[in-house]
């Protein structure tokens, strides 16, 4: 077996050194072995050249779409933040609305003032009208925050009355309003 193995080595050997020798020597085999050779380094210089630019487009890809991500957020942010003035609003002129919509609050409002309680009952009262809900119970409106704004924005007026059960409470008035 030593011996195959032996022959066959030294006939690999033999044949490489022909063939090394024929690419040495014979200038058509040179030639190309140097035209595969140039063209290896074109293939690797277009596989290089594809693969910057897909790179390259990955990138602009991500910036757009980060880009695109903020706007919308920008967007969104925006949107709340009219919905929420837009919601104020609403909480101002239904706060207002039921003390001009109810003769007993608006007499009160022009003389002694009404309290937040009173304001709430009436918002709640009119809500309960308007929307045909069984109760009032089914509505909860927040008239100390509506009152705060009416009276940030200058519509209503703080002064303090005297409860019956001698507790002293805010009340509040109109302010340069025609009711």
């Amino acid at each position: 077996q030593s011996h195959v193995a032996a022959k066959g080595s030294a006939a690999a050997a033999e044949v490489l050194d022909k063939f090394s020798g024929v690419l040495a020597n014979d200038s058509v085999h040179s030639g190309l072995m140097m035209a595969l050779m140039v063209v290896g380094g074109v293939a690797f210089q277009t596989y290089a050249h594809f693969h910057s630019t897909k790179s390259e487009f990955a990138s602009a890809l991500r910036h757009q779409l980060d880009e695109k991500t903020v706007a919308r957020n920008e967007v969104v942010v925006s949107t709340l933040v009219e919905e929420t003035e837009l919601q104020e609003l609403k909480e101002v002129m239904v706060g207002y609305g039921a003390l001009l919509g109810d003769p007993d609050v608006r007499d009160r409002m022009e003389t002694t003032g009404v309290t937040a309680s009173e304001i709430k009952r009436a918002a709640e009262q009119w809500l309960t009208d308007q929307f045909g809900t069984k109760s009032a119970d089914n509505i909860e409106f927040d008239a100390q925050d509506a009152v705060a704004k009416m009276v940030r924005l200058g519509i209503l007026d703080t002064s303090v009355v005297n409860r019956q059960d001698g507790v002293e409470e805010d009340a509040y008035r109109s302010v340069g309003l025609d009711v």
